[in-house]
């Protein structure tokens, strides 16, 4: 879990990542999808860092690739 510097809360599990922003008290979800190896990877995501730029980056147990959150486009894309 991590509360980025926009007061976003981010959750992650085996199959998503979630955001709940708390300015429209909503969630938004990023699950996995199977046909689509720029989704968040199945796995259970160890770790979640916001970086300098604030950028979201995840960690994920399967070791296949690093998702990170795009702000300017409101997207994940996983990276091998």
């Amino acid at each position: 879990m991590l509360q980025d510097r926009n007061g976003g809360v981010w959750l992650a599990d085996y199959s998503e990542v979630s955001k709940y922003d708390p300015t429209t008290k909503s969630f938004h979800v990023f699950p996995h999808l199977p046909d689509d190896p720029s989704s968040c990877q199945r796995g259970t995501i160890t770790f979640v860092f916001e970086d300098r730029a604030g950028s979201i980056w995840f960690s994920a147990h399967s070791g296949k690739g690093f998702p990170l959150y795009i702000r300017q486009i409101h997207h994940l894309n996983n990276f091998p």
